[in-house]
């Protein structure tokens, strides 16, 4: 069996993981804030409204060719590796590696050479926009493939590491454009790009010497990942389908009932929004679940009450960003005060995306893939549906709205099904009362978090010495 089993305990791999990301994920969100900044302060509210089109259309692409069943490919990998069935892990990995390498290359070579027909449905010529925009795709997916060897070890340190570096890269040459040429939206995506390559290179050595781990191993001769596609993964294609492109069609949406500049305003707003969510600690939990799905009473203690404390911790960072997000507008980003009611009409859907999203984490890890696939059709009625008539009768203020309603929606649904299909072997009521379970969990919790600190401060300071 794999090491990173050794000695594992659910609680101090998800305290260590998430102190390593609440470090490391607060710097980067620094970086993503200067990096945003500048690129907004230089780009007029359409221009700036045209590049979230732009990457809008690349999600798109993305959510129907790369994303579907990348959940459940590492669910399953991370479960064989679990288990001992390391042969089948090993297998699905390359296979999934392979196969998504290639729809990158061909999806490179489609948008590189057919960018001129793309671009005539922004209705200016952003042909080489597209051009730069192409190469995301190999990058992208090449992360994406081998970023499963560090969730399935839990080495979390060298996720975040990795988007802080690329981050760092990607503020200089900003700053370079910015203070020796220009900065314009071809510049930002160069600037994109580059360093989105450069730490791909950058990170090699690292993947290679996790992947070594499986070098006495051969993989299984059977295919396995046509075995996934066969038995649970064909649902996952669909619904994964469905909720990235419902999402990614947004955008789009906004543009066609109002306009590009209406896109820019409501790309704030969510910005801001999407910049607090991510301040809940949720980051390790997609790795760790999978460990923990074969007693039914455990997997149903972590996620009442998990969902209890981040829907608890949520609520305070929206009272938070209730304060100090519409006031951030006002000094830096003055010619966005239209986003202020947007971003405090999201903010109510700051909880219930947190109970939504541990139910949707809980119901892969166990491999309802085909309950998330009948969910997924009650998305695609809500998340069409929905946004068209709220814009229609409200305007850009509906795409707020239609957020928080559709949150609830599929929410109540997915807990809708845990409960009628007896999934949990724990009272409701658990996730509406503290009890002493509660003092016990958290003292456990402060007591490992204030002993991992202290480590991490000991080991720098023998380091400096």
């Amino acid at each position: 069996m794999d090491n990173s089993n050794k000695k594992y305990s659910f609680l101090r791999s998800y305290i260590h993981g998430e102190v390593a990301f609440g470090f490391w994920g607060f710097v980067s969100k620094g970086l993503v804030g200067v990096n945003a900044l500048l690129i907004i302060s230089q780009l007029d509210v359409y221009r700036y409204g045209l590049y979230v089109l732009i990457f809008a259309f690349y999600s798109l692409v993305t959510s129907v060719t790369l994303r579907p069943m990348s959940q459940v490919i590492f669910n399953d990998i991370a479960r064989f590796n679990t288990e001992g069935r390391v042969d089948k892990a090993k297998k699905l990995f390359l296979e999934n590696f392979f196969i998504r390498m290639s729809i990158a290359v061909f999806l490179f070579l489609g948008v590189f050479f057919g960018a001129d027909v793309i671009a005539r449905f922004y209705g200016e010529d952003v042909a080489i926009l597209f051009r730069i925009l192409s190469f995301v795709f190999v990058a992208d997916a090449f992360y994406t493939s081998v970023r499963i060897l560090f969730q399935v070890h839990l080495r979390f340190t060298f996720l975040i590491f990795r988007d802080v570096l690329y981050r760092c890269i990607k503020l200089l040459f900003l700053l370079g454009f910015l203070f020796f040429a220009q900065l314009n939206i071809t510049e930002a995506m160069l600037a994109h790009v580059v360093a989105l390559f450069i730490v791909v290179f950058m990170f090699i050595p690292l993947y290679a010497k996790l992947y070594r781990s499986w070098n006495m191993v051969s993989p299984a001769k059977e295919s396995v990942f046509l075995s996934v596609v066969k038995t649970h993964g064909k649902w996952s294609v669909f619904s994964t389908m469905v909720s990235s492109v419902t999402t990614n069609i947004r955008p789009w949406l906004v543009q066609l009932f109002i306009n590009t500049e209406a896109v820019a305003i409501f790309s704030i707003a969510q910005s801001l929004f999407g910049g607090i969510k991510t301040f809940i600690p949720n980051s390790t939990l997609s790795a760790l679940f999978p460990r923990e799905m074969s007693d039914k009473s455990r997997r149903s203690y972590i996620l009442l009450r998990g969902t209890k404390y981040l829907v608890l911790f949520s609520l305070i960072l929206a009272t938070a960003g209730f304060f100090v997000a519409p006031l951030v507008i006002k000094l830096v980003l003055p010619q966005y005060l239209a986003s202020i009611p947007l971003f405090l009409i999201l903010l109510p859907a700051l909880p219930l995306v947190n109970f939504q999203s541990m139910a949707s984490k809980f119901l892969v890890a166990l491999r309802k893939q085909r309950a998330m696939f009948f969910i997924s059709i009650v998305k695609i009625i809500i998340r069409i549906v929905l946004p068209v008539a709220f814009l229609y009768f409200f305007g850009l203020v509906g795409m707020a709205l239609e957020r928080v309603v559709s949150t609830i929606i599929i929410g109540v649904v997915m807990y809708g099904y845990m409960l009628r299909c007896n999934v949990l072997d724990v009272s409701w009521k658990t996730m509406f009362t503290f009890d002493e379970e509660d003092k016990k969990f958290m003292t456990r919790a402060f007591v490992i978090m204030r002993t991992h600190i202290r480590e991490i401060f000991a080991k720098y300071l023998t380091r400096s010495l």
